[in-house]
């Protein structure tokens, strides 16, 4: 079998300029991507912070019938026993 090809391959050849908008629209990409993911984390960070914060004036006892760490109920009791001995001391003085 004689194959001949009828058009020639021809490699396409960008120029410098062009090169140069291709990549920098690569790097802008990438660039705006990780800017969007350390935005999300940071997003969820605080969510979850907020959610903390609401929780700290719940009742140890309620902390513990939802579930809570253990470490969260321990902060709470900290927190009452901090607020009752402040008290102790105004009363005192």
């Amino acid at each position: 079998m004689n194959c001949q090809l009828s058009q020639s391959s021809a490699c396409i050849q960008y120029s410098l300029p062009e090169r140069f908008v291709a990549s920098f629209g690569e790097a802008s990409r990438a660039a705006i991507a990780a800017f969007q993911s350390a935005w999300r984390k940071q997003a969820v960070t605080q969510t979850q912070a907020n959610a903390l914060e609401l929780m700290a004036d719940i009742d140890e006892h309620t902390l513990r019938d939802i579930g809570a760490p253990n470490w969260l109920i321990a902060q709470a009791v900290e927190r009452k026993d901090a607020y009752h001995l402040r008290l102790l001391e105004l009363h005192r003085s």
